[in-house]
């Protein structure tokens, strides 16, 4: 009995620190892959920033990056997938699913005791629920840049949200002062809302606002109706009361 008690332990111990390794493993091996400064746009201070960021994410519940790529000319992977006019700000989910599997690729071998393609694709599916990139890449003479939210980001980040947190931010990259805002703005809402968040929860929705404003008006409709039936003519209490103290005293006096 003493015999199977020990194998049981040294079995679970075994498991606990193959799962601790891979995952420490997992987390380490991210951060060459977290800035590609191909326009040597951000500083060294602002890269160990961003870096340090990551990797106090990496030990919270849903490990949320921020990465940085900036490209003197856009990958022709990634270039196909732009449309003519990306005025909105939106990018295909194929550009960060093509830089991603990048990087998943360079640190899955191929020689390790499993099934290559399967990690890769489980590799995949994390990262793209995890990591939110930046990319900055040449655009009618200037720097035109996009932020390619994490799912679990996007998941958090209601329409309005959305709307009030760009306000600020510059779709077009003339400094790396405009690039980190990027990630100011980002990183205290990924702090409160997502990074460690049993259960993501969408904020206020331009929906729920105009709810709330057609609510209002309806009740501010409403009074406004009583109020003025009240000072109508004939519409009060007050002069049903005033026609009846008439009545009276001409019926007193006829008699």
């Amino acid at each position: 009995m003493k015999k199977i008690i020990q194998a049981i332990l040294l079995t679970t111990i075994t498991i606990l620190s193959i799962i601790l390794t891979a995952t420490t493993t997992h987390a380490a091996n991210l951060q060459p892959y977290m800035i590609h400064d191909q326009r040597h746009i951000l500083t060294p201070v602002q890269k160990q920033q961003i870096i340090q960021q990551n990797e106090q994410w990496s030990h919270q519940r849903r490990r949320q990056q921020i990465w940085v790529y900036t490209f003197k000319q856009m990958p022709s992977t990634i270039k196909d997938d732009l449309s003519d006019d990306d005025s909105t700000g939106e990018i295909s989910d194929d550009v960060s699913t093509s830089i991603l599997t990048k990087a998943v690729k360079s640190y899955t071998p191929a020689d390790g005791d499993y099934d290559r393609d399967t990690m890769i694709d489980q590799r995949l599916s994390s990262l793209t629920n995890q990591v939110s990139i930046l990319v900055v890449y040449p655009r009618g003479g200037g720097q035109r840049v996009l932020f390619i939210k994490s799912g679990d980001l996007r998941s958090a980040v209601s329409d309005f949200q959305n709307w009030r947190m760009n306000l600020g931010l510059s779709k077009q990259v003339d400094s790396n002062t405009a690039l980190m805002k990027y990630v100011h703005v980002y990183t205290p809402f990924i702090n409160k809302h997502v990074a460690n968040t049993a259960m993501i929860k969408q904020g206020i929705s331009w929906d729920n606002i105009w709810e709330i404003i057609f609510g209002i008006l309806i009740v501010l409709g409403f009074i406004g109706i009583v109020r003025f039936v009240r000072h109508t003519p004939g519409g009060g209490g007050g002069d049903s009361d005033s026609s009846f103290d008439d009545g009276y005293v001409m019926g007193r006096w006829m008699r």
